[in-house]
């Protein structure tokens, strides 16, 4: 079985639309409980609701779209690698807004700020065990001059926040963005953003690129543009819309890698505690070097360069949804591990961890989840596996 029946995909889009009969869900229900259906469960219903988001709302982003679109979390499924067997209820089918996770038996109907409703096919798991819920992050970001001094962004009101040479500095909508008044030649400065654990923001420099943070980095670039060539520093995980301009190319630099574009759209990847740098390409030409090696990425390549392997590794056919996922408010996980997982997490929710019990991080897990949850409801999905968790005192013990 490879995709789903075209009239289960029309039925399960007539459900999400709220327009499905009874005996419409009834026939839905009777599909889902095939056995075998969780090897194409997640990438159907997902594609199935981005066509739906596409149609409503369109698939470009524009400039003032919030960072994190509000209450607008998919249907998704959270599947183990473990699983065998997924159960679906009728209550899971009454509520068309929810976010389902589907482990090993047990569904999950988790809406944005609302109490974890559970049902089981057996003895159901252990609740979060914690003395007090984190909210999720939000847009935010501390922006430093070139002067030295600092700005929070998301405590400020909208407009003018700072003059540089002829550059202005507006606040509009969740994000920054440099304006440049006139052609002539000034001084550069240096302005840095930074997003704490627990804030995304995005930036449109003032060549027109626009650059969406990740939590927990931050990007260093000159104001305005000067010279032959646009260069800003990365630090964590950035997604770059540049603008084109071939006579000054645009390059990222990070610890150990850079990247050189003439206008394309990439995600970037370079967080201090992992142990590589990734480059994916969506859109146009890419080319990632370290050293003396460097690679020429074609759309839907990844390169990276690991501290595990010599030389350069370049992924082909690579799933650019995923890899994106944080840039619409998802969480994506691909066979992740759940160290993988909880550093994830942790970044948005601004937490540490400490493991005491290594054989947990053996567990891997795939599926897809809003950011937009609670702390105690994105960790329901991973709780089912037998793993334990406490948090206190902004640290989460996992056992």
């Amino acid at each position: 079985m490879d995709c789903l029946p075209e009239e289960i995909s029309l039925l399960y889009k007539k459900w999400l639309s709220g327009a499905a009969s009874e005996e419409e869900q009834e026939a839905l229900l009777k599909w889902l409980e095939t056995p075998g259906i969780e090897e194409i469960l997640s990438a159907d219903m997902w594609n199935t609701w981005e066509e739906l988001r596409a149609k409503h709302i369109g698939e470009q982003e524009s400039a003032t779209e919030p960072l994190l679109p509000a209450k607008e979390a998919p249907i998704v499924p959270i599947v183990t690698k473990k699983s065998s067997k997924i159960v679906w209820f009728r209550r899971a089918l009454a509520g068309a807004a929810a976010i389902l996770i589907i482990v090993t038996g047990y569904v999950f109907l988790l809406q944005p700020g609302q109490p974890v409703n559970t049902v089981s096919s057996g003895t159901g798991p252990e609740e979060v065990s914690s003395s007090n819920d984190m909210l999720p992050g939000r847009a935010g970001a501390i922006l430093t001059l070139g002067d030295k001094s600092t700005l929070v962004l998301d405590a400020m009101s909208q407009g003018v926040v700072a003059r540089q040479q002829d550059v202005v500095v507006r606040l509009e909508q969740e994000q920054l963005k440099y304006l440049q008044e006139t052609d002539v030649n000034t001084p550069v400065v240096y302005n840095k953003m930074t997003t704490p654990k627990g804030r995304r923001f995005r930036v449109v420099l003032a060549d027109g690129t626009k650059v969406w943070l990740n939590a927990g980095s931050s990007i260093s670039y000159p104001v305005p543009f000067a010279g032959t060539e646009r260069r800003v520093e990365v630090s964590g995980e950035a997604y770059f819309d540049v603008a084109p301009n071939k006579k000054k190319p645009f390059r990222v630099v990070s610890k150990n890698a850079e990247v050189e574009v003439l206008g394309t759209q990439f995600n970037f990847s370079a967080y201090e505690d992992q142990s590589f740098v990734s480059a994916t390409l969506l859109e146009g030409s890419l080319r990632f070097s370290s050293g003396k090696e460097q690679v020429l990425l074609k759309p839907g390549q990844q390169a990276v360069k690991s501290d595990e392997i010599q030389g350069l590794k370049l992924v082909k056919n690579i799933d650019s949804v995923h890899v994106a996922a944080w840039k619409r408010g998802v969480f994506d996980f691909n066979n992740a591990s759940l160290q993988e997982v909880l550093r994830e997490l942790s970044r948005w929710y601004d937490f540490e961890v400490v493991y005491q019990d290594a054989a947990a991080s053996d567990i891997v897990f795939g599926g897809r989840m809003g950011t937009d949850l609670s702390l105690s409801q994105a960790l329901k999905a991973l709780q089912v596996m037998g793993v334990k968790f406490t948090l206190q005192n902004k640290t989460l013990y996992v056992k």
